[in-house]
């Protein structure tokens, strides 16, 4: 009998300072494993593709409310080109590595930067985004989740 595994999914987001409130903002959701990549690879190919972005800042817009049931409160950030941009390059790596976008609806011009309020304190005006960490959620969403060391995007001292 075979064992059929379920693909680990993969999030690329960018923290707060404040780590511990676990405040994010996610560029890159529900990217599948398909090919079961080895997450070194993953989060090598990723450092790699970002080498060369400079952080940046979104401006907070607005709350509005995600989820199936529109039932969620999210901060809303105002658009970006830096954001946008970012986005692309962590879908096309996703893709280059073989990886499938589960909620293609959430990509490309369906992209909206925003962070999740659930449970957590009231969020920011203005956030920084000058790291970004690969998230690997074993066996698919909602499996055990590792976090990678954050990779440092280019500041304007470097």
């Amino acid at each position: 009998m075979v064992e059929i595994t379920a693909p680990d999914v993969y999030f690329v987001m960018a923290f707060t300072s404040d780590t511990s409130s676990q405040l994010h903002v996610t560029f890159l959701a529900h990217a599948a494993n398909i090919n079961h990549v080895p997450a070194s690879t993953i989060v090598d190919t990723v450092t790699v593709a970002v080498a060369d972005v400079k952080s940046f800042n979104l401006m907070k817009s607005g709350v509005a409310w995600f989820g199936v049931d529109n039932n969620k409160p999210v901060q809303t950030f105002y658009e970006t080109m830096e954001a946008s941009t970012l986005h692309h390059v962590l879908c096309e790596t996703a893709k280059q590595n073989g990886m499938v976008l589960n909620q293609a609806e959430f990509t490309g011009i369906g992209f909206a930067p925003h962070m999740s309020l659930v449970g957590k304190a009231e969020a920011v005006d203005v956030f920084n985004v000058n790291s970004l960490v690969v998230s690997q959620h074993v066996g698919g969403f909602g499996g055990p989740v590792i976090n990678y060391p954050a990779i440092p995007l280019v500041t304007s001292q470097d």
